[in-house]
């Protein structure tokens, strides 16, 4: 289950059952797409849930739930259990029938590897998405909070100014999306960067950190355009513009990232199983380890790789809760025992 907004600003609830049919035949279906309108709150979705539970009589067949972390879907299960009790008699636990989903913990690792400055504030960011009323992401938390010290300022320039101070003090990662702000907020500098490399260079999303890596992905590839171009719009960019060592430290940034992409990747494929929920995060935990080595004579990425691993280790610790995860290593033929031993 998820909520998606519409271009038309439009929200919706998107149902989707995965189950194994009569021949063993693993099988996928969207249930239903309703719209949430006014409230997209725990308690506003369960109606929704409980008309699609009753249109296919679902209610003896319900196994896990997989949401993502925010505090909603919490609230959400918590209703649907006793409407579920209530109307059918089946009793589900909310907590344990609940799974988390792996791509969004992976997001939210490394938008805590790209963009806290703190654990403290890390901390901050995760509370306030857990809060109900807030309607705010994690990532949008920090993004909040990496300028929250530099001023509310509503004069257009000034303001401009001081936000990208704000994404410069992430470092040279910060850098790199005001050079794209730069180029996509003109058209003049848009088709001076065309006319020098000839194909876009994208632009990032606060909420999909996949989309800082696409677009650190096109900077490296595009080095010599870019150095051309900076060094074209010296003046303007001033602040911005990328070192020696700040190159190196993306290209240090590029070569981290690469697993998690790939696990990214790998997590949204048709039929990736429940299974490969732990494994994978174990992959991810050796690669954190030994990129505190590896990188160990940069302090930037050392305190960035200690953002994303605190993180992850949260939700790998609230896996616990949970016995599906171990349950599907234990039934899977190749792994069972030996894996959790």
């Amino acid at each position: 289950m998820d909520v998606w907004s519409s271009p038309q600003r439009k929200a919706f609830i998107a149902v989707h059952a995965q189950w194994v049919d009569e021949e063993y035949k693993p099988r996928k279906a969207l249930l239903g797409l309703p719209n949430l309108r006014r409230s997209h709150s725990g308690t506003a979705m369960t109606p929704h849930l409980m008309n699609i539970i009753r249109k296919y009589r679902l209610a003896p067949k319900i196994g896990f739930f997989t949401r993502d972390n925010d505090a909603k879907n919490d609230t959400c299960l918590r209703h649907l259990a006793v409407e579920l009790l209530q109307e059918y008699g089946v009793t589900i636990d909310p907590v344990t029938s609940r799974t988390r989903c792996a791509g969004h913990i992976i997001n939210l690792s490394l938008q805590a590897f790209l963009l806290a400055t703190s654990e403290r504030a890390l901390q901050a960011a995760l509370e306030a998405a857990q809060i109900e009323t807030n309607d705010v992401t994690a990532a949008e938390a920090l993004h909040e909070h990496i300028h929250s010290h530099i001023g509310k300022e509503r004069f257009d320039r000034r303001r401009r100014r001081l936000d990208n101070a704000g994404w410069r003090s992430i470092g040279p990662m910060g850098k790199l999306h005001n050079i794209a702000v730069f180029i996509r907020n003109s058209t003049i500098h848009n088709d001076a960067w065309d006319d020098i490399a000839g194909k876009a260079l994208g632009i990032d999303s606060i909420t999909r950190w996949n989309s800082w890596f696409k677009l650190l992905d096109a900077a490296i590839r595009q080095e010599g355009s870019l150095s051309i171009f900076l060094n074209q719009y010296h003046n303007e960019l001033e602040e911005d513009i990328l070192t020696h060592d700040d190159w190196q430290t993306l290209k240090m940034t590029h070569e981290f990232l690469q697993p998690f992409y790939q696990a990214t990747l790998e997590q949204q494929m048709e039929w990736a199983s429940i299974d490969q929920v732990l494994e994978n995060m174990d992959i991810l935990f050796l690669q954190f380890e030994n990129a505190k080595v590896r990188y160990a004579s940069n302090q930037r990425m050392v305190h960035s790789i200690h953002m994303g691993w605190w993180v992850l280790s949260k939700y790998y610790t609230e896996s616990d809760r949970n016995p599906i995860y171990a349950t599907a290593l234990l039934l899977h033929p190749e792994k069972r025992r030996k894996y959790l031993d």
